[in-house]
């Protein structure tokens, strides 16, 4: 919300549209399934969440494409962006908009792209920059899609490591947060740039 504020006021400002809060328990409810089907969506669009059963992704008309705050396919899963962290790999802090499958970010890519990272970056500016950069793929995409009526996919080879939300513990945490408290992203950063 930091760095968006000012865009995220303004949207709301705009929305004509009501949003119904549902737990992400609920998605795969017949009930809820049920009403998507109601609904009858040319697109269904989701940012990360559970995984979605197929009878969900096929009340689209058109297709179910999901926003991935990481490099699919060599991260996927949850908490992507800080296990690239984590292994100190910048060339995979980056986001994906892919075909949304009942695997876990393993649907064919429709674009991906690096995110810019500065200096003075924190895991929060750099996630919330991967959630960015990742809306505005995910706008080119649907745009695309409606004005050609067609899309090129990337198929995803069978590598990377579909990561769980609770290997994410403490110890995980520690070593990228001391990283950071010993400023080896601005080190990292300079080196490229020597380079």
């Amino acid at each position: 919300y930091r760095l968006f504020h000012k865009n995220i006021e303004k949207v709301k400002s705009k929305t004509k549209i009501t949003p119904i809060k549902i737990s992400l328990l609920d998605v795969n409810s017949d009930k809820f399934i049920n009403e998507v089907k109601n609904i009858s969506p040319y697109f269904i669009l989701t940012l990360s969440g559970p995984l979605y059963k197929e009878e969900l992704l096929n009340s689209a008309k058109g297709l179910a494409i999901n926003q991935h705050a990481g490099a699919s396919p060599k991260y996927k899963g949850s908490n992507t962006i800080h296990w690239a962290l984590y292994h100190r790999d910048l060339d995979s802090i980056s986001s994906t908009v892919h075909i949304t499958s009942s695997g876990a970010d393993s649907g064919a890519i429709l674009r991906r792209a690096d995110v810019t990272i500065f200096e003075d970056d924190d895991i929060e500016t750099i996630f919330l920059r991967s959630v960015a950069l990742g809306s505005e793929l995910m706008i080119e995409v649907v745009r695309e899609i409606i004005e050609k009526n067609s899309i090129k996919i990337f198929l995803q080879p069978n590598i990377g490591r579909t990561y769980l939300n609770k290997e994410l513990d403490f110890r995980v945490l520690k070593a990228i947060y001391r990283d950071f408290r010993c400023a080896w992203l601005k080190d990292a950063l300079r080196k490229r740039r020597e380079f």
